[in-house]
């Protein structure tokens, strides 16, 4: 019996030996591709996964890779934040990122740190969005940030872009019913926090979708990290009704 494993084990050896990622094929001509995840890496065996996937888009024909959210699970920490930054910026394309909840809204809970959560989105702005003009990655291109508005200068993390015809935008809008849920030292700043960063994701759809109608674009691309229930037979979910009320405005007209 122990001889048959032993030669079940050379012969998936040498089956997978030649085996990898599928080599990247152009995308067909007049079109354009780009990359997408979230949610993720969380666990430590997903860190190989996770540079993986890295190396997977770098050889890939796409024009940016989109990371819509959630970089980690635990911990909280600057230095988990710096980690994430230096892989991201080692990818050789533009890299464009979008917070989720677990990089600060749920940080209060005990395997993230207990991490003040307004403590962590400053870390976390400081850390990912130093340069709001321009994305993350080896390549970085040029993104137009919410930033530039006087009366939003403190949102840098929504970002603005156009290719191919079509305007790309990213709108922090997080789970955790938007950053609303209740948590043990919740504060009235927090909840002012919601309304503020609900105030300024509301005008920047505005101005994506201004933006496409003055550039006559083939279409609106948003990327947020909350699910936001955007299912027509149902109510949407919590923190989110706002925001579904408008981009239905927006897409009716």
């Amino acid at each position: 019996m122990k001889g048959c494993l032993m030669r079940l084990a050379v012969l998936l050896v040498a089956a997978t030996a030649g085996c990898g990622p599928p080599s990247a094929e152009p995308v067909p001509p007049g079109s354009f591709a780009f990359g997408v995840f979230g949610d993720g890496p969380y666990h430590a065996w997903e860190q190989g996964r996770f540079r993986r996937v890295l190396d997977d888009v770098s050889r890939a024909d796409v024009q940016w890779l989109l990371h819509v959210g959630d970089l980690l699970w635990y911990p909280c920490s600057a230095a988990a934040f710096e980690a994430r930054l230096r892989q991201l910026n080692a990818v050789p394309l533009p890299v464009v990122y979008t917070p989720g909840d677990n990089e600060w809204t749920d940080c209060h809970e005990e395997r993230p740190g207990r991490y003040e959560p307004l403590d962590r989105l400053a870390i976390l702005r400081r850390t990912f969005f130093s340069d709001p003009g321009r994305s993350l990655g080896a390549r970085a291109m040029p993104l137009t940030s919410q930033a530039v508005d006087s009366t939003f200068a403190d949102f840098p993390e929504n970002a603005r872009w156009t290719y191919g015809g079509f305007v790309f935008s990213t709108i922090h809008l997080v789970g955790s019913s938007n950053g609303q849920e209740d948590f043990p030292g919740r504060t009235a700043a927090h909840d002012a926090e919601v309304a503020r960063r609900t105030e300024a994701a509301l005008a920047w759809l505005d101005r994506a979708f201004a933006t496409a109608r003055e550039a006559s674009a083939k279409g609106v691309v948003l990327a947020v990290h909350a699910n936001v229930g955007m299912d027509p037979e149902r109510e949407p979910r919590a923190g989110y009704d706002r925001f579904v009320e408008r981009l239905g405005q927006h897409v009716a007209a």
